[in-house]
Formats: C-alpha cells, sequence, structure tokens
C-alpha cells in the first residue's frame, strides 16, 4: 500500500486564516477598491495610483466557461455542510475583493501563486513532508491553481507590468493572453515543486487530480496537459464527476484526456457519494464498467462516502 497524503487545500486557504492576518500581501484578490501599497517589489519607476487603473488588451477574447463552473465546489459544499452547523457568513466578508465564495456557500481566502513567499510556504511544507515522513508522494488536486477572476492584488498586478513594458493586466480576467501569463506562472511553480520532491524522494509520486480540460484551464489556470508534456507529473486523476453518462462517456474521450493516458497512469476520478446526496450503486457500477471497458483504473472519491453510508448489500460493500 502506497501513502500519498493529499493537499486538498493547494492555494486556498480559510478567511479567517492565521496566516492572512500576518501577511495580508502573500495573498491576492479578484478586482476592487483596495489601495495599492507605496512599496511594492517587484515595482516600476512611480507610483501605483489605484487598483481600479487596469489596463485592456486591444483584443480580450471570452473563453466560454461552461455551465459546470460550480458543479465541484457544490459537491464538496454539500458534503461539508451535511457535516457541520449552518454557516453564518461574516456580511462585510461579501464585499472583500479576497473572498471567494466556495460553492456559493463557504468564504476562502486564496494564497498569491505568483507571490515568492506564498510559493516559498508551500515549498517549505512540501520539503518538511518529503524530509521527515516515509510517504511514497503526495497529491495536488483543483486548487493547485487559481479561480480566473483573481490575480489582482498589488503585487501581481506590478509584475505584470515589468514584465508588459508598464501596461496594467486586462480588466477582462478571461482574457486569453492574461489566462495564459498566469497560468504559465503556476506552470513554472510546479516545476519547482517537481525538482524539490524528486531531490528529497526520487522514486515519490507526484500526482494531480484536477477538473477535465479545458474547463480546469479558463476557471482556475490549471494548463495540466502541459504539465503532463513537460514531465511535471508521474500521475493524473481527472475528476468526472459527472451525473450524466454519456457526458462521463464525452469527456473519457477528449483528446487532452487520451493524450495523457499513451503518457502517464491516467485514472477517471468518479464521485462516490457525498452525505448530502449519495451516489447509487447502480451508478457507480456503471462508471466502473465503463472504465474497465477502456481500460482505465478508476478512483472512487471517496472511500468513505461509499462505505459510509447507512446500510448497503454486503456483497457490495466488500467488492
Amino acid at each position: 500500500m502506497a501513502v500519498i497524503p493529499w493537499f486538498e487545500f493547494g492555494f486556498m486557504a480559510p478567511a479567517n486564516y492565521e496566516l492572512y492576518r500576518r501577511h495580508p500581501d502573500w495573498f491576492t484578490q479578484k478586482q476592487g477598491v483596495l489601495p495599492i501599497p507605496e512599496t511594492l517589489e517587484p515595482a516600476l519607476p512611480g507610483p501605483a495610483k489605484a487598483q481600479s487603473r487596469l489596463g485592456t488588451s486591444s483584443k480580450t477574447p471570452t473563453i466560454p466557461l461552461g455551465t459546470d463552473s460550480v458543479s465541484r465546489e457544490k459537491q464538496r459544499v454539500d458534503h461539508w455542510l451535511a457535516q457541520a452547523p449552518p454557516l453564518e457568513v461574516d456580511p462585510a466578508l461579501l464585499d472583500d475583493p479576497g473572498i471567494w465564495m466556495e460553492g456559493g456557500v463557504i468564504p476562502r481566502r486564496w494564497l498569491n501563486p505568483f507571490h515568492p513567499q506564498a510559493q516559498k510556504f508551500l515549498l517549505e511544507l512540501i520539503n518538511d513532508l518529503m524530509t521527515n515522513y516515509e510517504v511514497d508522494g503526495f497529491q495536488f488536486d483543483d486548487h493547485l491553481g487559481l479561480p480566473v477572476e483573481f490575480g489582482y492584488d498589488p503585487y501581481t498586478i506590478n509584475l505584470y507590468r515589468a514584465e508588459h513594458n508598464g501596461q496594467s493586466p486586462p480588466s477582462n480576467p478571461q482574457d486569453e493572453a492574461w489566462i495564459t501569463w498566469r497560468a504559465n506562472k503556476i506552470s513554472d511553480f510546479l516545476a519547482e515543486v517537481y525538482k524539490l520532491v524528486k531531490a528529497r524522494r526520487p522514486q515519490a509520486v507526484v500526482s494531480i487530480s484536477p477538473n477535465p480540460y479545458p474547463f480546469a484551464y479558463v476557471t482556475y489556470l490549471q494548463d495540466w496537459p502541459t504539465w503532463v508534456n513537460r514531465g511535471l507529473v508521474d500521475e493524473l486523476v481527472v475528476q468526472l464527476y459527472r451525473s450524466d453518462q454519456n457526458r462521463f462517456i464525452w469527456e473519457m474521450n477528449k483528446p487532452s484526456l487520451q493524450a495523457a493516458l499513451r503518457k502517464i497512469p491516467t485514472s477517471a476520478g468518479i464521485l462516490s457519494g457525498l452525505r448530502a446526496a449519495p451516489s447509487a450503486w447502480g451508478r457507480l457500477a456503471t462508471r466502473s464498467r465503463r472504465c474497465a471497458i477502456a481500460a482505465w483504473p478508476a478512483c472512487p472519491f471517496s472511500s468513505t462516502s461509499r462505505c459510509g453510508f447507512p446500510p448497503r448489500p454486503k456483497a457490495v460493500m466488500t467488492a
């Protein structure tokens, strides 16, 4: 049996995270009215006036996000709420451009994937894991990324300006070049993670469990086909959490997934149920059979939701 810890939150953090109180500049935000501090690194000559003065590109194509933009997060939130007391959200948080509402319910913050101190923080956690514990690897999921509407914090704005002759980021968060710039930075961070892991434990597995492509890219800036092509991932478990069987099969047959399957161990993540919404056993069996027909490994999420609900037939529970 392999031991592979799951770094579920990635760059995501609780709204009341102690690290945010200590280092708010390590976190990113959506467009908002927060003033830009006078001293920033990196910075261009001359003071930055206000964050609201964002540039616009001459061409800002909008990439459609589709209808599944909150499906994964909604499932996670339903699972969480089924086990916790009702959540009371401070109304002031709703106006904070640094807050992201997970599933439209739970307030979260995001460490800035482009800030060197935020990167150092995560790298030190991974280094501690790889150095001090007998693990066989570790896994990031869809939170090794950033919601596409984020990246308008002072540090990132000035970093972008420094690399674009003083031009500010586009005000359209779905601008194609702006998405690519941020996604490439996240890919470069994963390269540092991979290098660190292999230096500490050469045989350790770097596993990633993202959403399907291109949804993962246009929604969370996760360019995982590039990660596979660059050799930054040893194992891929794509979250095919689809209630519709035809959509599940369609996702399996996407070129991005088929290409990954030819290069590294690739599994279909199937949702085995949540406390708030258990999956029918027939549906799980159908998904598993479909994976078997395609010679795909199937990875249920999660084992506790599969076996922790009220009675199932013993033969099924032990299958």
